[in-house]
């Protein structure tokens, strides 16, 4: 009994671990860079989400050309307005305290992106920087996610204004980090939620066990 006690709960805390941590979720950060997207001044890159939402904590982006002044940038996502992104947000900005620099910024924030729909992941630039972009799009998709996608669409514009110049196929250079079937507002898993159930279940019946030893 005790040998599959201590079995039983290695498993459980290690199943509760692994779903409840943050994760990619969708990226093409292996991708080829085939050069730097030169945004007027801001860039954007579709996502749609699969059968389950996606709560988004992080977004990884590659840089590929600084501005002449290289700034803090920032991320976040949009509704989309007919094959370009709207003025609606979804969530909070996010944000990196550091400057901009060639290679790979993780930015941090807060998103709920509902199931079976187009987003836009917008990045909001100030100083002129330049996000690195690939036609040879390698998209690796978490199967957690059940079907999201990254649809070879890309836009430049200011996403302020909302004034958005033109599209194209290439694709920007990123990562999605989260968590797959939850909302912002569960911390916990219903996985997590039966295992634990499966816990107490087992450590009442070892409890159990040890007082009928003793009578």
């Amino acid at each position: 009994m005790k040998t599959l006690f201590r079995f039983v709960t290695a498993a459980v805390l290690g199943l509760m671990m692994s779903v409840a941590g943050a994760q990619a979720l969708i990226s093409n950060l292996g991708s080829v860079t085939d050069g730097d997207y030169g945004g007027a001044p801001d860039s954007a890159d579709q996502v749609r989400t699969g059968a389950v939402s996606m709560n988004v904590t992080a977004v990884r982006v590659v840089w590929a050309g600084l501005g002449s002044t290289p700034g803090v940038n920032r991320v976040g996502f949009y509704t989309d307005n007919g094959g370009i992104p709207s003025t609606t947000q979804v969530g909070t900005f996010f944000t990196n305290p550091a400057v901009t620099t060639v290679g790979t910024i993780t930015y941090t924030g807060s998103a709920t992106l509902l199931p079976n729909t187009t987003y836009w992941m917008v990045v909001d630039i100030i100083d002129d920087s330049e996000v690195a972009y690939t036609f040879t799009n390698s998209v690796v998709v978490d199967p957690s996610t059940q079907g999201a996608t990254m649809p070879p669409l890309s836009a430049y514009g200011d996403n302020v204004t909302g004034s958005w110049d033109g599209t194209d196929t290439a694709d920007l250079k990123f990562e999605v980090i989260g968590t797959a079937g939850l909302t912002a507002n569960q911390s916990v898993p219903v996985m997590p939620v039966a295992a634990s159930a499966l816990l107490a279940l087992l450590m009442f019946g070892a409890a159990r066990s040890r007082i009928q030893r003793k009578d």
